[in-house]
């Protein structure tokens, strides 16, 4: 049987939805930034070394990815760098 929702039920689907929205959005950029850290991660320091380019040039990547947190973040935990 088909009912009439409410307009209580109607504005709740409705946040549901936006929300869902939202957390996909954010779920997605933070898929794309984790993809660029890895990009950064996969060139092997020797070649970087050898060749003198900075890895967020050789990658066209910012090696700072503002939607990973920061124990995602290039060098985290590595000493004497």
């Amino acid at each position: 049987m088909l009912t009439v929702a409410s307009r209580s039920e109607t504005a709740a689907v409705g946040f549901i939805w936006r929300v869902a929205r939202a957390v996909a959005a954010r779920l997605g950029r933070v898929d794309e930034a984790h993809a660029a850290r890895c990009r950064l991660a996969a060139l092997p320091g020797e070649v970087l070394r050898d060749s003198g380019i900075a890895p967020c040039d050789a990658v066209g990547e910012a090696t700072w990815q503002p939607e990973l947190p920061f124990f995602m973040q290039d060098g985290f935990g590595e000493r004497g760098r």
